[in-house]
């Protein structure tokens, strides 16, 4: 019986939950918006007045959820299957989660920071791109220090997705440059991070 329970537990562990979660939620936001029409977006985006002067700082969580297009959805939501059902497996499901939104709201605070140096008014931005690139970098720390963790994806296909995901954004008209490189950098540092401290732990475990 015991043998039965920790099989299922570790089941539980593997399964990505949040990830689907995630996209469950993101697919309901863009659904509800087609049907509401322009008010749910303007609610929903980022921009310097809103979330700094008004203090609105909800947005900077909700903003994750709103998508321009079809296509912003589905190239999101590929991705965020994708890395989670490798990433969410090897680190579990909390810090999977924390990664995401920490990553997608440090992202947004950089675009915001350039948004004021530029003095850009005008521009607002919504979606998952910085959560996403953030993602991206954990599985190129992890690739690069834990490697057993991902399997055979390796440091160099990890590095030509984000390559590939960087170009993505700059030729994309709707996409927050700066949120995606914070989230890359969030994710990446705070990935080192816990790989580092995941490693010491397991050599201090081994001392006799």
């Amino acid at each position: 019986m015991k043998s039965v329970k920790s099989k299922k537990s570790k089941d539980w562990k593997e399964l990505p939950i949040v990830s689907f979660v995630l996209v469950a939620i993101n697919l309901l936001v863009f659904v509800i918006c087609m049907i509401k029409g322009e008010d749910l977006f303007t609610w929903g985006h980022i921009d310097v007045d809103h979330v700094l002067i008004q203090q609105e700082y909800g947005r900077l969580i909700g903003a994750l959820f709103y998508h321009v297009n079809y296509l912003h959805l589905f190239c999101n939501i590929f991705v965020l299957i994708l890395l989670g059902m490798m990433i969410e497996k090897a680190v579990g499901h909390i810090r999977f989660a924390f990664f995401y939104f920490f990553s997608g709201i440090c992202g947004y605070l950089l675009s915001l920071y350039f948004m004021m140096i530029t003095e850009v008014k005008n521009v607002v931005y919504f979606g998952a791109d910085g959560a996403i690139f953030g993602l991206e970098g954990v599985v190129l720390a992890l690739a690069l220090l834990w490697a057993d963790k991902l399997g055979n994806v390796g440091f160099v296909k990890a590095l030509l997705l984000v390559a590939y995901s960087a170009y993505s954004g700059l030729i994309m008209q709707y996409s927050d440059n700066a949120a995606n490189v914070g989230g890359l950098m969030t994710g990446f540092l705070w990935a080192v991070v816990m790989c580092m401290v995941e490693k010491r732990r397991k050599v201090g475990g081994e001392k006799p």
